[in-house]
């Protein structure tokens, strides 16, 4: 069965739309646009998905094979596959009534939905080890006594059994920290630990 022209064209009219779209945004995406044009050009003829003369119903297959997995590869090398997540859901938006392609488009989702946790796992190690290495640098430079282990998720300092550091890496430029210190000290010397902790706090 030929379904004409009652659907948009999935790339003339969302994958080009949205490209251009978010390429105002995202400047990495201008690297891989022509890519992803010519892979979907050529999967169009293959599948023969095109609205102008095909059947729309021909996608599901295209976006369940390893030729769309092309594209999904290409949009994760730019760090891009939140622009891929908006085509898709545009395209289950503008295709809600044809099942199968729905269904295909959940599919998707889903398995992109596990390719970014992994990445996220990934970029956390990577951030995790990058501010670890740069605090056993900065802090073995200051003290000579200081124990740094870096763990899976956070890096803690030990220094001389009395106090630690524990750091957890948030961002690329910050950082929660949750300082601990067992210390005798002379009552009068109170005021002035009250002092360090509220100069600690407001660093």
């Amino acid at each position: 069965m030929v379904i004409a022209m009652r659907y948009p064209d999935f790339l003339r009219h969302i994958v080009n739309a949205k490209l251009s779209e978010h390429m105002k945004k995202i400047k990495n995406l201008t690297s891989i646009v022509d890519e992803v044009r010519k892979l979907v050009s050529s999967a169009e003829a293959k599948y023969g998905f095109s609205s102008f003369g095909g059947n729309p119903e021909k996608l599901a297959d295209y976006l369940l094979s390893k030729d769309f997995d092309l594209v999904i590869q290409a949009f994760k090398a730019v760090n891009g596959l939140d622009t891929l997540v908006d085509i898709l859901n545009e395209t289950k938006n503008k295709y809600n009534d044809l099942p199968i392609v729905v269904d295909a488009i959940n599919k998707v989702l889903e398995k992109i939905s596990g390719i970014k946790k992994e990445l996220s796992t990934v970029q956390k190690t990577n951030l995790v080890r990058d501010v670890g290495e740069y605090v056993r640098e900065k802090i073995s430079s200051i003290l000579s006594n200081a124990d740094v282990n870096i763990r899976e998720n956070d890096i803690i300092i030990r220094i001389n059994n009395t106090a630690s550091l524990l750091i957890k890496p948030i961002k690329h430029d910050e950082i929660e920290i949750h300082l601990s210190v067992t210390k005798t000290l002379q009552k009068n010397k109170l005021e002035k630990l009250v002092e360090k902790i509220n100069e600690i706090i407001n660093l």
